[in-house]
């Protein structure tokens, strides 16, 4: 098959995958279900949605403390060799302005227990794990597997390098090498004369 021939079918598998999963409830194939739940700002790091509908501590007279959702945010859910690709988007605003990710429509998936990953943006660290289950069983239709995301401002090295602790192992062992064969050639140097 050509490269272009290639590129058209994976555009046309792209499109119908987001029809499909941009549909309502009502309209999902049987055997299948909607993949639910949102990526959130967890501003207090405790794992936690913070919202009058989520499961943290809230202060519902104190909409400043509630956690808005994040968009953009790249997630996989996968079954097998089976991947689908999507983005966390944030969908309603309250009456504070706040802007939450709701999740009424994510990728429509075929019964699997599925694996959910959060691939977390730079500048970011995960207060939940980024590996989550979400079973959707065979008669589909009335699950609402739900993954509930949170990411919370951290900071990067100054380089922007990810930290790796074996590499000043690495460079003391090849420091210590470099030494040890430098001795060695000042010896048997020493020795020829």
């Amino acid at each position: 098959m050509s490269r272009q021939r290639c590129l058209m079918a994976l555009l046309l598998a792209v499109l119908t995958l987001g029809m499909v999963a941009a549909r309502p409830a009502q309209d999902w194939p049987p055997g299948t279900a909607i993949l639910h739940g949102f990526v959130f700002h967890d501003l207090n790091g405790d794992g936690k949605w913070n919202h009058p509908n989520g499961n943290g501590p809230i202060a519902p007279t104190k909409p400043e403390t509630w956690e808005p959702g994040f968009g953009g945010v790249y997630f996989t859910a996968s079954c097998g060799d089976f991947s689908v690709v999507g983005y966390s988007e944030p969908r309603s605003v309250d009456e504070y302005g706040h802007t939450f990710a709701t999740g009424d429509f994510g990728p429509v998936l075929s019964a699997c227990d599925w694996t959910v990953t959060l691939h977390v943006p730079a500048g970011y660290v995960a207060t939940t794990p980024v590996q989550q289950k979400a079973l959707i069983p065979d008669a589909g239709g009335t699950a609402f597997p739900a993954v509930l995301f949170g990411l919370r401002a951290g900071r990067l090295p100054k380089t922007g390098a990810v930290e790796q602790p074996f590499l000043a192992g690495a460079g003391l062992v090849f420091g210590l090498e470099m030494v040890i064969a430098g001795a060695a050639g000042l010896l048997a140097r020493r020795r020829r004369r």
